[in-house]
């Protein structure tokens, strides 16, 4: 029970940490760009974080990078509570959390498990029987995946809603 509370405040405090750093964005979001991967980089444990964060550093070090256009515009246009969710997602729940189950399945059962999971949802069968991508979803957060990434062949986006909440 200790660890899982202590797992919740941990998500809790990083939560707090984005949001006020986003909070404070608008006036340098090139600072923000640093800023955010140098402390992300400060928490990194696994090597794979702390290479992807460490390349992610380098490639601002450019101030060219087009990362910051980016960036400027995503803190123009996007509301900060859907980025504070997004980044949660991807970066506490799917890159830590989750890889650290993927990890420990993988160390018990001897197999690689991906970290992400692409789908290619066809209209019809989110028709037919929606529940079918959700049980996916249901089955890869047990064993760590929390990062999907949906695909449509057509403009019904709205159909795939429910897999996203």
């Amino acid at each position: 029970m200790e660890e899982k509370m202590g797992k919740d405040i941990t998500k809790i405090l990083v939560e707090c940490m984005l949001d006020k750093i986003l909070q404070d964005s608008r006036s340098s979001p090139r600072r923000l760009a640093r800023n955010l991967v140098d402390i992300s980089l400060n928490f990194a444990k696994g090597r794979f974080q702390k290479r992807f964060l460490s390349d992610a550093q380098e490639m601002l070090k450019n101030p060219e990078s087009a990362y910051y256009e980016l960036v400027s515009d995503q803190i123009a246009n996007v509301d900060r509570k859907h980025m504070v969710t997004f980044g949660m997602n991807l970066g506490y729940n799917g890159c830590t959390v989750g890889a650290k189950r993927i990890r420990e399945i993988e160390a018990e059962q001897n197999l690689n498990i991906p970290w992400s999971l692409s789908l290619l949802l066809d209209r019809e069968r989110l028709l037919i029987n929606p529940d079918s991508y959700c049980r996916i979803i249901e089955q890869g957060r047990k064993i760590g995946i929390y990062v999907y990434l949906f695909f449509l062949h057509d403009e019904n986006a709205d159909l795939c809603l429910p897999l996203i909440e």
